[in-house]
């Protein structure tokens, strides 16, 4: 799969949200007005931590695009320049932060 022709797609951020009525999670985009873009059913109370674990994965969709072109283009980069691979000042820390913060922000609270 070629990720840098991914497109049409709602662009981020996405969010995740409770519906209490229908129990269930709601993955919104808040481009001209709420967007419901996807909705997470869970029938127990053992499903609902998979429910909110499986929206928040939903809802982190464009940040995983974004890091996996990030990755992408630093890996082109040092395979173009071999000479880039190992130095700190090619900003490979940016990669890795934003790697952790995405891995946090899915573990959620």
């Amino acid at each position: 799969m070629d990720i840098t022709k991914l497109t049409g797609f709602t662009p981020g951020p996405w969010v995740n949200d409770y519906n209490q009525p229908l129990s269930n999670w709601s993955i919104f985009a808040n481009h001209a007005g709420p967007k419901i873009l996807a909705d997470v059913f869970c029938t127990t109370a053992h499903t609902q931590t998979e429910a909110l674990a499986n929206a928040r994965l939903i809802a982190a969709s464009p940040d995983l695009l974004a890091l996996a072109k990030l990755g992408l283009e630093l890996s082109n980069a040092v395979h173009e320049h071999p000479t880039l691979a190992g130095r700190d000042d090619y900003d490979t820390r940016r990669i890795f932060t934003a790697a952790r913060a995405l891995i946090e922000a899915l573990k959620g609270d």
